[in-house]
């Protein structure tokens, strides 16, 4: 799911996104990229007449898969008035804390809104070149229809908030390296090497329609 870099302005457009791998659950569309440098997020969801809608992206960077919330695991998030959210585990519980290592936007329509998020490899403590595994889920609420509803991934429960061992895999594979070349062929080589990034799920198959466009994407 390597590809272009996006514009983060909350517009998750089909020409910035028409290179990555997406999953769909219920009303919810997330698409996932990276360029190398970054992980790069969209949610493309319906409109939320809800108190606090918001957009969840929830990380498990140790990769140990507990049932309980650990000191490793991140919960960043963005809300639909456009407030950012940071949260990491104290006590085995959610604790806000300070934003840094990424940024989010939304894009509200009539009947849908988009976010987008840019999060830096550094805060995922993934390293070009380093093969690596970490946890992922994504959660949403929206309203459709005139029915509240919770939405996530990979299992669609609100538990999955507090229980990575539910979560989904993220795999960093391949290799983003400068070989000892003459100056003037530096910016080329940059411009084509990129770091390769493959979702998998962990545990139990997805009922979910996982989606591919490059092949890079696969379901265990």
């Amino acid at each position: 799911m390597s590809g272009s870099t996006p514009t983060i302005d909350g517009t998750v457009g089909s020409s910035e996104w028409s290179d990555a791998e997406y999953v769909q659950f219920n009303y919810t569309t997330v698409l996932v990229k990276q360029d190398g440098l970054n992980l790069y997020v969209g949610f493309k969801m319906a409109y939320p007449m809800v108190p606090e809608p918001n957009a969840t992206l929830l990380f498990d960077v140790d990769h140990d898969g507990s049932k309980l919330l650990q000191s490793d695991d991140l919960k960043i998030w963005i809300f639909r008035n456009g407030t950012l959210g940071e949260a990491n585990v104290k006590d085995w519980q959610w604790t806000t804390t300070t934003i840094r290592g990424w940024n989010a936007e939304i894009r509200t329509y009539e009947f849908s809104w988009d976010a987008e998020f840019n999060i830096t490899y550094s805060k995922i403590e993934v390293v070009a070149g380093v093969e690596k595994t970490i946890g992922i889920a994504f959660f949403a609420t929206s309203f459709h229809y005139g029915e509240y509803r919770t939405d996530s991934w990979p299992t669609n429960n609100s538990e999955i908030v507090t229980d990575p061992s539910n979560w989904g895999d993220l795999i960093s594979t391949g290799y983003n390296w400068i070989p000892e070349f003459p100056s003037l062929l530096i910016l080329p080589l940059l411009m084509m090497i990129t770091l390769p990034i493959v979702t998998a799920f962990r545990g139990k198959p997805s009922q979910e329609t996982i989606h591919t466009n490059t092949g890079m994407l696969n379901i265990t």
